[in-house]
């Protein structure tokens, strides 16, 4: 395993660790939120379902206070009174006139029925006369026949022997002799004929022999009374009927007071929508921790290409700097002892400095312009130049370096294309685009058994292609994903001790997006095949 990737294995643990760290730190403080925010909202709920129960028995207590002030005769159909005038305002004789009860004129709308029940008269109800009594009431409007029956359906529906002693056992007798006991709501045993459960407001009556009285709620209408005293809906809150008296009230439900009913939120509705400021806060901080992570990411991605591009430049450079200066130290120390002797030999000597001075100046020259290039400071000179015009200047010195490379030249013909065609660009960053492409096919692709190098030109409205072909060996696995970067080489151009620093490539991109086109690779079955594109000229 290579440093680089012990370097990045070891950055990828890190960041798993810090992550990993961060994750658990944002699940405890998310979690510790949402139980807060959830006790906080439950208690709120909790302070306003007390506060609706208030409202509720606020709003019963003018109902209750009605029937605990009732007073025992308003219990029988008719009863006599002893207050009845005459129209000349004149007292009329006691114990000869009877009154129809209130509850039979006018029922209250939440009663269902108003009963009374003692030993000696069983089962009673103020909304059902004796029979003697039915034409009498029903002529003189104070109830009619249907209500008579449904009256006469409730009280035997209600009519139970054990009905009567729960409700005995359940009141309190009065304190003081002759009046009626405190009022009480219960509900008792059983059900009625649609099974529901009932709820009954009732007292001990003072007379004797002492009895009940009482009157039996229409429970769903008191219901919705009670609930448009809260401020909630039937779908979060639920008021149900007791039929047993409980202790400890559980969390989300509240008693009232003078009924037994239960109030109960059916759940605890969802936090309001929106981020809270602790899940900002943990957003920013899950932002700047990948970011800083993207940075760091970044940065040693980019000291560690630096730190690679060095020791390749380094490698590169020296290799092709230690040949030709090898040659100038012993040629000029040959020449300068003495040792070459003819003028021939000597001329051959200086031919051969001269050729390894111009070497020696390629190399500089790229470097220089390829670090120009990277710092933004190419200082091309772009000229209008006719298509036509630059090939024929350029294609017979390309044809001159693949001949001495033993390549056959084959070229489109410049005068095939257009006058009219023409770019903005610079002559001599073409020239060494080209010329860098032809030197690539001459160094790897002059080994096969009929070498050829072709050029081929396409023009478009907007752009003109240069595609430069060879038969070679094509280019390795191991360098076509880093082809275009600087100072690279194929393992195969390293053994094989091919002249170069591995910049031509990556100097021919550069100088073609600094002309406005792009140099890429194209897919081919035999060797090696580029394309130039340039822009024409507007």
């Amino acid at each position: 395993m290579n440093l680089g990737r012990r370097r990045w294995i070891l950055l990828a643990a890190l960041t798993a660790v810090s992550v990993g760290a961060l994750f658990a730190v944002s699940w405890v403080v998310m979690t510790y939120e949402r139980h807060t925010l959830d006790t906080r909202r439950f208690n709120d709920l909790q302070r306003e379902l007390d506060e609706s129960t208030w409202r509720a028995d606020a709003a019963i207590a003018p109902l209750l206070a009605t029937e605990s002030a009732r007073p025992d005769e308003h219990y029988e159909a008719f009863y006599i009174t002893d207050q009845a005038l005459t129209r000349e305002g004149e007292p009329l004789p006691g114990g000869k006139i009877l009154v129809p009860s209130p509850l039979l004129v006018k029922p209250d709308r939440y009663a269902i029925l108003h009963f009374a029940w003692n030993e000696a008269s069983g089962w009673t109800s103020p909304q059902l006369p004796a029979p003697e009594f039915h034409r009498d009431a029903i002529e003189r409007g104070w109830t009619d026949a249907a209500s008579i029956e449904r009256a006469a359906l409730l009280l035997r529906d209600l009519a139970d022997p054990d009905l009567a002693t729960f409700l005995m056992e359940r009141l309190s007798p009065s304190r003081v002799e002759g009046s009626s006991g405190p009022i009480a709501a219960v509900v008792p045993p059983g059900r009625d004929q649609q099974g529901r459960l009932r709820l009954l407001l009732a007292r001990r009556s003072g007379d004797e022999p002492a009895g009940i009285q009482g009157v039996w709620f229409d429970w769903p209408a008191l219901r919705q009374r009670l609930r448009n005293a809260t401020h909630f809906d039937e779908r979060e809150l639920r008021l149900e009927l007791l039929e047993q008296p409980r202790g400890e009230i559980e969390p989300g439900t509240s008693r009232m007071a003078n009924l037994p009913v239960l109030l109960k939120l059916n759940a605890v509705p969802p936090p309001p929508p929106g981020w809270s400021t602790t899940r900002r806060v943990l957003t920013l901080a899950w932002i700047g921790f990948l970011a800083t992570v993207g940075a760091t990411v970044v940065a040693l991605w980019t000291a560690w290409e630096l730190s690679a591009r060095r020791g390749r430049f380094a490698s590169a450079v020296t290799h092709e700097l230690r040949t030709p200066l090898t040659t100038f130290c012993m040629y000029s120390q040959m020449l300068a002892d003495g040792v070459v002797s003819t003028d021939e030999a000597r001329a051959d000597y200086h031919r051969t400095l001269v050729t390894e001075a111009e070497r020696l100046r390629r190399v500089v020259d790229n470097v220089l312009t390829h670090s120009r290039i990277e710092g933004r400071r190419a200082g091309l000179a772009r000229e209008r130049v006719p298509l036509r015009a630059l090939l024929d200047v350029i294609l017979p010195r390309l044809e001159e370096r693949a001949l001495e490379g033993g390549l056959c030249f084959d070229a489109t013909d410049p005068r095939s294309i257009a006058p009219e065609v023409e770019l903005v660009t610079d002559r001599q960053a073409v020239e060494q685009i080209l010329m860098n492409l032809v030197d690539n096919s001459v160094k790897y692709g002059a080994s096969g058994a009929d070498p050829e190098l072709k050029i081929e030109l396409q023009v478009s409205d907007r752009a003109v292609r240069v595609r430069v072909s060879d038969n070679g060996p094509g280019i390795p696995r191991d360098i076509s994903r880093r082809l275009f970067e600087p100072y690279a080489r194929s393992e195969r151009a390293v053994e094989s001790r091919a002249p170069g620093v591995g910049l031509g490539l990556a100097l021919a991109r550069g100088l073609a997006r600094e002309l406005g086109g792009d140099l890429r690779r194209l897919p081919a079955d035999v060797g090696a095949s580029f394309e130039l594109r340039l822009p024409r000229a507007s």
